[in-house]
């Protein structure tokens, strides 16, 4: 099953990287998290991540869970 709609990572100089998925809808963001999630934690030991889902309300909530400190930013136009 193909969950990732994009995955992308870009960077800027040797210090900084910028990584960007994109998801079908919420239910495939929330399985990857569940079952990816757990390595989310790791990253924020030697890291400075800020995370940010954006979408419709209704596919980003149940994300607000397991995402406790990303910005999260409802989607008012675009693909429904």
């Amino acid at each position: 099953m193909n969950l990732t709609a994009f995955f992308n990572i870009t960077t800027c100089g040797s210090d900084k990287a910028y990584i960007r998925e994109a998801y079908k809808d919420g239910t495939a963001a929330l399985f990857y998290l569940k079952n990816m999630g757990h390595m989310i934690p790791k990253l924020y030991e030697f890291s400075d991540i800020t995370a940010q889902a954006q979408g419709p309300a209704k596919g980003i909530e149940p994300l607000k869970e397991i995402l406790p400190d990303a910005d999260f930013y409802e989607a008012i136009s675009g693909f429904f």
